[in-house]
């Protein structure tokens, strides 16, 4: 039963093919409705009707009407338990021609035509995104703020001195980005061929 109740929750469907018209249903009903209090009802379709327009010896549509049913109640439901499942066939004959009956299975499409945009969640997401951004730019600002007044500041020889003696760890080797390498134009030409690849591999 709580299978059933978690298939109705993720709106599954079923689908029945008649004359390669494809017959699609929603398998239970489910209402959510209200904040304070909240209801939650699930149902499940025990009688389902079926409706099927012919023109001579050819069918020309078919769809599951579920318009003057009431579902069975899951709420209170334990198991074990049993339920009858009823269904019903009507015939509706039409003047709709057979070749184009393709139009009608393009008009009467089982799943939404548009895409839903659920803005609410995009709107958080974009929010939350925004304020780690901010709370990383002011962590490393409030961390780095020192570092950058003290390596900006255009010092005196000898004070230079001090201030690399007073560094430590990576500090220490802060300006040895800007130092070209020897032999920069084999290092340049090894790294184009991909041989740091290759010294990964090994």
């Amino acid at each position: 039963i709580e299978e059933l109740k978690e298939a109705i929750e993720e709106l599954y469907y079923f689908e029945f093919v008649l004359d390669d018209i494809p017959i699609r249903g929603f398998v239970g009903y489910l209402e959510e409705s209200g904040f304070l209090p909240h209801t939650h009802k699930i149902g499940l379709w025990t009688h389902l009707d079926f409706h099927v327009e012919f023109n001579g010896d050819r069918i020309i549509h078919a769809n599951v009407s579920v318009r003057d049913v009431k579902p069975f109640s899951l709420d209170e439901l334990r198991a074990p338990s049993s339920m009858a499942h009823t269904y019903g066939v009507y015939w509706h004959e039409t003047g709709f021609p057979y070749e184009r009956r393709g139009e009608r299975l393009r008009d009467s499409s089982f799943f939404p035509r548009t895409l839903e945009i659920h803005w609410l969640s995009i709107i958080n997401s974009m929010v939350l995104v925004f304020l780690l951004t901010g709370f990383v730019v002011i962590i490393l600002m409030r961390v780095l703020r020192n570092d950058f007044a003290r390596y900006n500041l255009e010092e005196e020889a000898a004070a230079a001195d001090d201030f690399d003696q007073a560094d430590n760890g990576w500090k220490i080797i802060h300006t040895d980005v800007f130092r070209f390498p020897p032999h920069k134009s084999l290092l340049c030409a090894a790294l184009g061929v991909g041989a740091q690849f290759l010294a990964l591999g090994t």
